[in-house]
């Protein structure tokens, strides 16, 4: 039997596994840098949680895995992580609408969801994520702004731009959806047939439509902003008054709504300039509050994005071929070239572990020299320690710089510092 993984899913090994982890790694340094909280969500669901999230949405109407259990119960892979963080945080009592403080989360896990698959997009894709819990605030929508400019220069991109907008809080974008499905549904014979579903269930998806002939038509219509009351307005303005200060390029799109039902007010997505493609998003996310109510029950808001580690990964190789280049200056490969010679050898490997150095140890021994030479080769490590029965009887340790090809003795209770300063030199 021909055994192959299913469609739209990825196997992570070699240099691609590396890849994943420096991205989680930096990614969880900035989130603890901001003071975030790390949490782990079932891989599954019931299902009513995620039809919160919008049944009029891609997701929830044809993307979803849901299936029933032995008890007849209907479950869900999660499809994203907004509605899952939110029910923990309600669940274990971390929400509180009387106090002033802030609740802040971050997660990394595994996502689910049927589409095409294609580039940087599959059907099982790791993503990371950030849910800011407070009171509606104009600092909490400016940090995660910060936070995502942070992540972005850690990873060496600058070739961005935020694409943001306000749809209002309920009562403005009430008002707006009834003006658009009063004007739309003069011409609804002229729209695409997701948008003639959307007009009734909700009407400003339509906005963020692809169609030529829903652009046409949306592209008549006043602006959102036109809706807003003079808070929202002020509020989204103090919002680009500061990305201004703060020299951070943006730029407003009115008929940014994001593709879930749950955001209001502050809405954004982050794109990459050196892409000319539709498939140029790095990420989204916004401000969202009648999600946190329906799970909750508290007035409650919450501003958060997300991200896909494979979209991040292959940004930044667009942009950074060589960031992921595998730093090998630093590895130090030890082999046994006798039985004799192996106890000694993994007191080496042992000494060096405990001192953090990274340690490539080569389990064959009584091998010919040819296959140390090729093994090293492969590798390409910074270091070599080849251990005959000489160094094990006086006690030495011979190592090689193979950058340099020098060839050094050191007395083993001098190991870690001679390495130590040699490496330190190499790294200039």
């Amino acid at each position: 039997m021909d055994y192959k993984k299913p469609k739209g899913t990825k196997d992570i090994f070699n240099i691609e596994s590396y890849k994943y982890e420096k991205t989680i790694n930096i990614l969880k340094r900035v989130s603890n840098n901001f003071n975030y909280e790390y949490i782990e969500t079932p891989i599954f669901e019931y299902t009513n949680l995620f039809n919160r999230i919008g049944e009029s949405s891609d997701i929830v109407s044809k993307e979803m895995y849901t299936f029933k259990d032995k008890s007849n119960r209907s479950l869900t892979l999660r499809p994203e992580g907004t509605a899952s963080a939110t029910r923990l945080a309600a669940e274990n009592n971390l929400l509180n609408p009387k106090s002033n403080d802030h609740l802040k989360l971050f997660y990394i896990g595994d996502m689910f969801r049927y589409e095409r698959p294609q580039s940087g997009r599959y059907r099982q894709f790791k993503q990371f994520g950030v849910e800011l819990y407070s009171k509606p605030s104009l600092s909490s929508d400016i940090e995660v702004v910060l936070m995502i400019n942070s992540i972005l220069k850690e990873f060496n991109i600058s070739n961005y731009k935020f694409i943001i907008n306000s749809i209002g809080g309920e009562e403005s974008r009430k008002k707006y959806v009834d003006f658009i499905k009063k004007e739309l549904g003069k011409n609804v014979n002229l729209l695409s047939d997701d948008s003639k579903v959307r007009i009734n269930s909700n009407p400003l998806r339509i906005l963020d439509s692809k169609n030529k002939r829903d652009i046409e038509l949306v592209n008549k219509l006043p602006s959102i902003y036109d809706f807003l009351s003079p808070e929202e307005k002020e509020t989204f303005d103090k919002i680009c008054k500061f990305l201004d200060e703060y020299n951070i390029k943006y730029e407003i799109d009115h008929l940014l709504v994001r593709g879930l039902d749950y955001y209001n007010d502050f809405v954004f997505e982050v794109v990459d300039e050196s892409n000319s493609s539709r498939t140029n998003s790095i990420l989204g996310g916004g401000r969202y509050s009648t999600l946190v109510k329906d799970i909750s029950g508290f007035e409650l808001s919450s501003v958060g994005f997300a991200i896909g580690i494979q979209r991040l990964i292959n940004l930044v190789e667009n942009n950074n071929p060589n960031f992921y280049n595998k730093e090998m200056k630093n590895l130090i490969y030890i082999a046994p070239l006798t039985e004799k010679s192996l106890l000694y050898s993994f007191t080496i490997r042992d000494l060096l572990i405990k001192e953090k150095f990274n340690v490539n140890f080569d389990l064959n021994f009584d091998m010919k020299m040819k296959y140390y030479f090729n093994k090293m080769d492969k590798l390409n490590p910074g270091w070599s320690i080849l251990v005959g029965d000489k160094d094990s009887e006086s006690n030495l340790v011979t190592v090689k710089n193979n950058l340099t090809k020098e060839i050094k003795e050191v007395k083993f209770n001098e190991l870690k510092s001679t390495l130590t300063n040699l490496m330190r030199k190499n790294n200039g």
